[in-house]
């Protein structure tokens, strides 16, 4: 695994490929924020993604305390509305001249079904649905950079789950794990078929999972299964811990033309059986192209 580093370290450069900006969804707190500090001592330009101003408070004090010359653009807003999602990639797309690394990292789940403001079930659009438009929206910049990378952030809770493609928005027996292991099913299935779409170009995709972590995901939903949030506490991992298993898909040399892979601990792994199934993959990417509302072929294999 790599270590994580300062910037002006002797052997940065050997190590890492220096990027300019990177764009982290759910950066400003748990995880997204534990992340781009690691990226900040590598003089990592950072466009930060939430939507509570305390946690865009506490991250502002975070960042100076860790890293005091990091360069932060902070941007709050609803990931669940696909309006905001197109919003942000206009204005950002207009302020920043590349874009060399993506992470999807938001992540939700509820005990109840709920449905956004545009009608889609919330677990699917949080999780799938608004990384795929986000990801759509944010290419070209990505194409500007030098061996730009998009990392998503996975889960183990993928195995044993299987996409429900005549119901993706499980209006018909929805729970929170069936909900949510599909979503992160649809992360792996979304990162597979985008790696297999950029290969002619000089882009890669690749999803991890970052382990057991003691974030707000689990606390927020205590009062669903008391013996869940328990193992969290007892067996998960520090969020600065789980980020150094991503650091390195987003800045390794090791990983600048790997593809397609899922990561647990800077390792290449096998996902699910389900997940390698290339015609499920391909009809979820149209269906997800249908509910976001995506009526371009993304331009694969235009530079």
């Amino acid at each position: 695994m790599v270590e994580e580093g300062r910037a002006g370290s002797a052997n940065k450069a050997s190590t890492y490929e220096k990027h300019r900006f990177v764009l982290i969804t759910g950066g400003t707190s748990g995880i997204g924020l534990e992340l781009a500090v690691a990226m900040a001592r590598f003089e990592y330009q950072l466009i930060l993604v939430g939507h509570d101003p305390r946690h865009a408070d506490q991250a502002r004090r975070r960042l100076k305390a860790a890293v005091p010359q990091a360069e932060v653009d902070l941007r709050l807003t609803d990931l669940s509305r696909l309006d905001n999602v197109r919003a942000l990639a206009a204005d950002v797309r207009a302020r920043f001249p590349r874009l060399d690394v993506l992470v999807n990292n938001s992540g939700a789940m509820f005990l109840r079904r709920g449905e956004t403001a545009d009608g889609l079930e919330r677990t699917l659009t949080l999780n799938h649905l608004s990384p795929f438009l986000l990801t759509h929206e944010l290419l070209p910049l990505l194409r500007r950079g030098d061996h730009s990378r998009i990392l998503v952030t996975a889960s183990e809770a993928h195995r044993g789950a299987g996409l429900h493609l005549d119901d993706l928005q499980l209006r018909r027996g929805y729970n929170l794990w069936t909900a949510y292991a599909q979503s992160k099913l649809a992360n792996v299935m979304f990162t597979y078929e985008l790696a297999r779409r950029l290969e002619p170009e000089r882009i890669t995709a690749n999803c991890a999972h970052p382990g057991l972590v003691r974030t707000n995901l689990a606390k927020n939903n205590l009062a669903i299964r008391p013996i869940v949030w328990l193992a969290y506490q007892l067996l998960g991992r520090e969020p600065h811990e789980a980020a150094k298993a991503l650091l390195p898909l987003a800045v390794s040399e090791a990983f600048s033309d790997r593809s397609g892979s899922y990561i647990i601990d800077g390792k290449p792994v096998r996902s699910s059986t389900a997940s390698y199934d290339e015609a499920a993959g391909l009809s979820l990417w149209e269906a997800s192209e249908q509910l976001t509302g995506i009526d371009d072929a993304w331009g694969f294999g235009m530079a």
